[in-house]
This record gives structure tokens, C-alpha cells and sequence, in this order.
């Protein structure tokens, strides 16, 4: 067993990746149907393959495995998408895109965060999810939510994929991250 955990360990991670791939591949899920199915319990964090001129993005091979969820690596964080508390402008440039391009047929878990703790912004109290303006940040979720709901209001131009799962983080305090 060490003698092939060491042979392992010196593979290149890209071929470890498609190791695991095919061993996914050929094992089959009984009693899973592999249609669009919101109850679906196959995701990936993220279901895309995130290299540079890969083929549709990645996420055909996630839909070939029977992945029907996406958790992108990319949060709605608060801080990216109003940069200037000051205005009530908000810029889903960076998020239009990472939507955009899930098909149907994968579901999306959004997240939704004011900032990440460990590089604070001054958007949250310190060490926490806690946002300095309650009101704001709310005004900021909602907005988030209206423009991927699918409802026709405010939505992103073009929307075919609505997003009908979110999660936000609200968490009163994080312990001190490990350095």
C-alpha cells in the first residue's frame, strides 16, 4: 500500500484529476436518472474545469458524469459588486459572465457574501460575515437575487438559467484562520 501511495503521490495533479474522472465515470448510480432534477444530490464546487481553452467550458464533462449542480468558486461578494458603498450603483459584470455560461441542464447554488474575513474590505466587523450596514447589505442581496432569479424583473439580459438556489453567509464569528 505505501509502496503505491508514493507512486501516486509523484503523478502530475492533471493526470490524478483524470484519474478520478474515470473512476467516477465507470461507477454507476442506481437509481439516478440522469435528467435535469433540482433533487439531484450530484455537485461540484466548482463543476466547470477552470483552465484557460478548455472545450465548453468544462461543464460538459460535469453534465457526461451526472453532475446537475454547480457551485461556482467565484462569491457574490459585496465588496466586488459595490465597490463604492457611497453610490448605490452595483456592477454584475463579473458575475453576468460566470452565470451566463452554466448550461441548462446544471443547476446553480449561488453564494452570496459581503466579504471574505480573511481579506477584509471594512464591508463586514472584523473577523465576522457581520456587515457594518445591515440595510445596505440587505438592499445589496436583493438586488443580487432579483437579477438571476428568472422572474423577468431586473434579470440579466438573456437569462436562460436562472439561479433558484442561493446561500448566504451571515456568520456571527469566524475563529482566527490558521496562517
Amino acid at each position: 500500500m505505501n509502496c503505491c501511495m508514493n507512486y501516486w503521490r509523484k503523478l502530475p495533479k492533471v493526470r490524478l484529476y483524470v484519474l478520478a474522472v474515470l473512476i467516477t465515470v465507470t461507477v454507476p448510480c442506481r437509481g439516478y436518472s440522469a435528467t435535469t432534477d433540482m433533487n439531484s444530490p450530484f455537485g461540484f464546487h466548482p463543476a466547470n474545469v477552470g483552465i484557460a481553452g478548455y472545450p465548453d467550458n468544462g461543464f460538459i464533462d460535469a453534465e457526461n458524469i451526472g453532475v446537475r449542480w454547480h457551485r461556482p468558486s467565484r462569491y457574490a461578494f459585496w465588496f466586488l459588486i459595490q465597490p463604492d458603498l457611497n453610490s448605490p450603483a452595483y456592477d454584475f459584470s463579473l458575475y453576468d459572465y460566470q452565470y451566463s455560461v452554466v448550461p441548462q441542464g446544471i443547476n446553480i447554488l449561488a453564494n452570496i457574501a459581503p466579504e471574505n474575513p480573511r481579506f477584509p474590505q471594512g464591508y463586514t466587523l472584523p473577523g465576522s460575515y457581520i456587515p457594518l450596514d445591515i440595510n445596505e447589505y440587505t438592499a445589496f442581496v436583493r438586488a443580487t437575487v432579483e437579477r438571476y432569479d428568472g422572474d423577468g424583473v431586473d434579470d440579466i439580459p438573456g437569462l436562460t438559467n436562472p439561479i433558484e438556489r442561493k446561500s448566504t453567509r451571515l456568520n456571527p464569528v469566524i475563529l482566527p484562520f490558521p496562517v
